[in-house]
């Protein structure tokens, strides 16, 4: 439904502001595109607008609306101090990134199904589709072109017991961007995804309680555990239009460029390149999940340590390439900013790795923000304290009693909850 123009003096509390009658710079709203919230932006904007264009698909548009929009609570959300300017009011824009999560969820969970069922075939003994995998994969990809932080940022939808399906879905994910960010194209991306999503299909003949013991493996289920790239190839090489690149990517993606991995102890040039670039996702992924036997790194933390690996495990150029892909501040880290509000990273670019967008999640007094609000630090205006949004430290989730992956469901849930929504 287009917008459409409304004198200020109609306006009404609920009602979506898309657009004014003059620029966004020269009003003192700070984003661009609000929701109306109480009766002093009303103020504000009969103050400063003749008439703004409001979207009836984002807020009030009279009876219809208010008959399917749920009671108020009575609470309003927590005003915010922001230096110089105190009791600021935040509220949620609707970013490309907000538009993309449905679409981008719908490629993940056709993913995850996929894999549900080659685990199911596997364990039959039966032959994986790999013609099923590169649509997926193909849907994937999608994903990646529509909105890349979209897609990285539903990665953090994990759970401490979803190890197959959701772990190989992460990693084609990000081995996907990855290789896009390297200048693959074509099938040899698609190949790229495939290998990704089928990495660990050796381990899905173990038994759970094999992949999630808490204590120190023996011998024997170390053994068990290192065969598995060498009988995943050996599974889908049964299959007669797998490439080179996928069967690669399954029996090599545990090889380092010292020598020190497995199964062929490989070293130097000899691991292909697209193996290298699947082993960095999948051990970004399995350093950010919690398992039985470990606690998860933050994306910071874990771009840390892959940067200690470079030379040994990998190749410094191929390390350097993943950093400036991720971010230096990767999707899912937690930052603190200088006016003490705890936020997640949720989206950057190239040209704005220091100024990413950022969820709002804890005052500085440690109330939430109830609707989760997205800031985009790179757009703020100077007329709006630029200074006093600024990342101060990357901080702990635990710290500052955050769920991560909790966080991301309850938004993605109140987007789908919205886009269902149908008027009487």
């Amino acid at each position: 439904m287009p917008t459409k123009p409304v004198d200020v003096q109609d306006l009404k509390l609920g009602m979506y502001v898309a657009k004014l009658d003059r620029p966004w710079t020269n009003s003192p709203f700070l984003f661009q595109g609000f929701r109306i919230e109480n009766e002093d932006e009303l103020g504000q904007l009969r103050q400063h607008c003749r008439y703004v264009y409001i979207d009836p698909e984002l807020g009030y548009d009279g009876p219809r609306f208010e008959r399917n929009k749920p009671k108020p609570s009575g609470k309003t959300e927590p005003r915010v101090a922001t230096g110089s300017k105190t009791g600021e009011e935040l509220l949620p824009r609707e970013p490309e990134l907000r538009q993309a999560i449905p679409q981008v969820y719908q490629y993940r969970r056709q993913a995850i199904g996929f894999l549900d069922n080659v685990l199911k075939q596997v364990r039959a003994d039966q032959s994986v589709n790999t013609g099923a995998a590169g649509h997926v994969v193909e849907g994937l990809l999608r994903s990646v072109q529509l909105n890349l932080n979209a897609s990285m940022w539903l990665n953090n939808l994990k759970r401490r017991h979803e190890h197959s399906a959701t772990h190989c879905t992460n990693v084609a994910v990000v081995a996907l961007a990855f290789a896009h960010h390297l200048g693959y194209t074509g099938q040899k991306l698609i190949d790229v995804g495939i290998g990704a999503l089928l990495h660990d299909i050796g381990l899905m003949r173990l038994p759970t309680e094999l992949l999630d013991k808490p204590e120190k493996l023996s011998a024997e289920e170390e053994r068990e555990m290192r065969e598995h790239p060498e009988s995943g190839s050996r599974l889908i090489a049964r299959r007669d239009e797998v490439s080179s690149t996928v069967l690669n990517i399954i029996r090599y993606h545990h090889e380092r460029v010292d020598g020190s991995g497995y199964p062929d102890g490989l070293s130097g040039k000899q691991v292909p390149e697209e193996a290298m670039i699947v082993a960095l996702a999948d051990i970004y992924d399995a350093m950010t999940t919690e398992r039985p036997y470990k606690t998860p790194a933050s994306p910071h933390g874990s771009m840390n340590i892959i940067r200690q690996l470079a030379d040994s495990h990998f190749p410094p150029s191929l390390v350097q390439a993943f950093m400036s892909c991720i971010g230096i501040y990767p999707i899912g880290t937690v930052v603190q900013l200088n006016n003490g509000v705890v936020a997640l990273v949720v989206g950057h670019t190239r040209r704005t790795r220091l100024r990413p967008e950022i969820m709002l999640l804890k005052h500085r007094d440690g109330q939430v923000f109830r609707t989760q609000p997205l800031l985009d630090l790179d757009k703020i205006g100077s007329d709006r304290n630029p200074e006093q949004w600024q990342i101060l430290r990357v901080v702990n989730p635990k710290d500052f009693g955050v769920d991560v992956a909790r966080a991301t469901e309850i938004y993605v849930d109140r987007l789908y909850a919205k886009a269902v929504e149908q008027p009487s």
